[in-house]
């Protein structure tokens, strides 16, 4: 057994510990105004502190700084096709533990890229996730848009038996959602 594999969870899976830490890596201050520097003349320029991470009660709500800046870095890609189908990967409860850290998920999230790439979507918008939407229950997941406006079954099953086999846990144990 691996040694993260007997890291209690707890009630639903949850971490009790995001319960009462601060996870925004800024100390507290997610959403304060911090000095980012000054012109030329000398005026200074600040702008707001956050971490963008989905936890964190700041960063996490609709229309806040993160929320914006994260839907700005997208909106020239998601322009360019008129339709978009929308994949969500779900990591099985059994393999779950095999990705706790940022780059351990990031590497999952490029297979799935890799897979999505072989099944002829040449491009597309990823984005990792440890938790559900506004949840603090571990549920490590990779959401991608690819151009398109419908996923045929054959396609779909190829996805889920190489995804399976990403994971290295039975097809049956695998959730491949698309939605358009």
């Amino acid at each position: 057994m691996k040694a993260h594999e007997n890291e209690e969870l707890g009630p639903g899976g949850s971490y009790p510990e995001l319960q009462t830490q601060s996870h925004t890596g800024l100390g507290g201050n997610c959403g304060r105004w911090g000095l980012v520097g000054k012109c030329g003349t000398g005026h200074k320029f600040t702008r707001p502190l956050v971490c963008r991470r989905e936890w964190c009660e700041i960063c996490c709500q609709d229309g806040s700084d993160a929320h914006k800046r994260r839907k700005a870095s997208w909106i020239e890609k998601v322009m360019s096709s008129e339709s978009w189908l929308y994949l969500v990967f779900t990591v099985p409860p059994e393999v779950r533990s095999n990705y706790r850290t940022k780059e351990s998920l990031g590497a999952l999230g490029v297979a799935v890229k890799r897979l999505l790439q072989r099944v002829g979507y040449d491009r597309g918008l990823r984005r990792d996730h440890f938790f559900g939407d506004r949840s603090r229950v571990y549920h490590p997941h990779v959401n991608v848009m690819v151009p398109g406006e419908w996923m045929d079954a054959v396609t779909l099953a190829r996805l889920k038996r190489s995804y399976a086999t990403i994971l290295g846990v039975e097809v049956e144990r695998v959730n491949v959602r698309v939605s358009v």
